[in-house]
């Protein structure tokens, strides 16, 4: 596991069932560039599957201010790119 998956895995580390549905995000390299936190799959079904647990990668990310964006791909075949919601501190003391 690298860094940013270690990171979303112990953000819901108190949420047992919350970590095995994340269990696709273990086969996915994780990396960063240029403000977009990018997640490569192994294939298109694999795809998929990330693509639906976006919900949940977005708030650990967006707390820590690590990027603009989720990219999510497959190499040589396809990308969706998701933004990154950031709330700002006013926003959580309100």
């Amino acid at each position: 596991m690298d860094r940013l998956q270690i990171l979303i895995f112990s953000f819901y580390r108190e949420e047992p069932l919350m970590r095995i549905a994340l269990e696709p995000l273990v086969a996915c390299r994780m990396f960063r560039n240029r403000g977009s936190v990018c997640i490569e799959c192994l294939d298109i079904s694999h795809m998929e599957k990330i693509c639906t647990l976006i919900k949940f990668l977005e708030p650990p990310l967006a707390q820590l201010r690590i990027g603009k964006r989720i990219v999510v791909l497959v190499p040589d075949l396809k990308k969706r790119i998701f933004p990154i919601q950031i709330t700002s501190n006013r926003d959580l003391m309100a």
